[in-house]
């Protein structure tokens, strides 16, 4: 892989240009493009591809909180994405050190990131996007919000493991408090985009205390 992540680096003239991670099915790197940081994100999967190359663009027309693609084309059988860093630090470093005003506000702001990003694109704009379309331009049977949600709820809490002081505090009754009041959720009468990895290490702090999508 090294000769291709060469060829990419003289194709888009990138600098410095070092993997960050290895993923099932493809690459991210990071590089310098003139005087800005950039990833590079390759992949071998031409459906997830244009799935992101489309969100992202639906969310940069409409003034969105994502990374700006600034361009995406197909290299040496790779589908490639040259992404622009956003700046700052993520959730998960910084609000371990934070202190407990500081995590209240953090904690709050992250919630209301998530409804801004969830209401940034409107249900028109989705029910219009190929990312929705089968094959034939039909719109795919969309899963039900509460199952969905259940499964996404019961992956996450499958991986807290409390300890003592966790239970001292509580927290173990608050994340029963939060299954309860899953169950009383309905299905929305709107479409709207949910983020499936909305976890620290993809939400971005920057100097001025702002939170960001990554």
């Amino acid at each position: 892989m090294t000769d291709i992540f060469d060829d990419l680096a003289t194709f888009y003239d990138i600098r410095d240009m070092q993997l960050v991670i290895r993923r099932r099915g493809g690459y991210v790197l990071k590089g310098q493009l003139a005087n800005e940081t950039v990833y590079v994100k390759l992949s071998d999967n031409k459906t997830p591809f244009d799935k992101e190359v489309e969100l992202l663009k639906a969310f940069d027309e409409s003034g969105g909180i994502t990374p700006q693609l600034i361009t995406s084309n197909m290299f040496n059988n790779w589908y490639v994405r040259l992404i622009r860093e956003i700046p700052g630090v993520t959730l998960d470093k910084v609000l371990p050190n934070a202190s407990g005003l500081e995590r209240n506000e953090i904690i709050s702001s992250t919630g209301c990131l998530l409804a801004e990003f969830q209401k940034q694109l409107n249900p028109e704009k989705i029910s219009q996007m190929a990312f929705w379309q089968k094959n034939c331009g039909s719109q795919v049977d969309l899963p039900l919000w509460g199952d969905y949600l259940k499964s996404l709820l019961f992956k996450w809490i499958g991986r807290i493991k409390f300890n003592e002081h966790d239970y001292q505090l509580g927290l173990d009754k608050a994340v029963q408090s939060v299954i309860h009041e899953t169950k009383q959720i309905q299905e929305p009468k709107t479409m709207s985009i949910l983020h499936c990895d909305f976890v620290g290490r993809n939400i971005l702090i920057s100097s001025d205390m702002k939170l960001l999508v990554c």
